[in-house]
């Protein structure tokens, strides 16, 4: 497995596959019809145990300043986890993954409506 992005548990974040290049992050899976999610994706990691392992505080803003990032350069994005492209095979980021302030934040996310 590789993916672009790792978010330590500290906040560091280390890019391993330049963007531009395809990384097999999702594994077979689906999104919106497109069966290779793994050649039409940015994947990030964001290490953690699962429940009842929180996603410490540090952590959450470098994974929100990330997902900025690649916002701004990727007009359109979505902001999905594995166990949404792959939901027979994978679980995480988890139930505790605190997919409400990636829509506070106005990073789209289909977990989540914001009335505005």
């Amino acid at each position: 497995m590789s993916s672009h992005y790792v978010v330590d548990r500290d906040g560091g974040v280390y890019r391993l596959v330049a963007e531009d290049k395809r990384a097999w992050h999702a594994g077979a899976g689906s999104w919106r019809g497109e069966d290779d999610v793994n050649s039409v994706s940015i994947g990030v990691e964001i290490v953690n145990a699962g429940p009842p392992d929180p996603f410490p505080e540090r952590q959450m803003r470098a994974v929100l300043a990330l997902c900025r990032d690649l916002a701004a350069r990727h007009p359109g994005v979505e902001f999905v986890g594995h166990s949404d492209v792959a939901p027979d095979r994978k679980v995480d980021p988890g139930p505790l993954f605190p997919w409400s302030r990636l829509a506070e934040a106005g990073l789209h996310n289909p977990h989540v409506f914001v009335r505005p």
